[in-house]
């Protein structure tokens, strides 16, 4: 972890008792989920049908990646774990630190993976949102978060453009 790693993590972490609802809401485990549906909901049309399997498969192989494989190589602590005075859902100080570990962070991985599968401006917002909250409320390193947006957008971009290129083949 750099000095700017948690310089921006700390100017993040400040804003949760500001919005501290807002912040434990979009963490939930389910906000990203609930979230990505409604925004597909919202950006819906019949041509991007076959884009939802590579979407599923995005998310599916990111979190994957992220959980099983990424994350206990890395052995990253969670900065809520290793930081005192950090924001955190929980009582103060004693806040609530995510199990497992920090590198990548699933939530953003998993967001990026749909919005890039399915080029989704509404779902980069989510993703961007999402990543934004975990950080706000003391969960990931802004570094835990790229690591996600890039590992996720990557396969779902990845996923997309294979999926166009073997429709075009026919």
């Amino acid at each position: 972890m750099s000095g700017l790693d948690e310089a921006l993590f700390r100017l993040v972490n400040g804003w949760y008792p500001a919005a501290r609802w807002c912040w434990d809401l979009l963490d939930h485990p389910w906000a990203p989920a609930v979230l990505a549906v409604v925004a597909v909901a919202a950006y819906w049309e019949p041509r991007h049908r076959r884009y939802l399997l590579p979407a599923v498969l995005a998310v599916a192989i990111s979190d994957v990646a992220c959980a099983r494989v990424i994350k206990p190589l890395a052995e990253r602590a969670r900065p809520c774990a290793v930081l005192e005075d950090v924001h955190s859902r929980g009582s103060p100080g004693r806040p609530t630190c995510g199990s497992g570990q920090a590198m990548p962070s699933c939530h953003a991985a998993n967001t990026a993976a749909i919005a890039g599968a399915l080029l989704s401006p509404g779902l980069a917002v989510v993703a961007g949102v999402a990543g934004v909250a975990r950080v706000a409320s003391g969960q990931h390193w802004p570094s835990d978060v790229l690591a996600g947006w890039a590992l996720g957008g990557g396969l779902g971009l990845g996923l997309r453009w294979a999926v166009t290129k073997a429709l075009s083949w026919r």
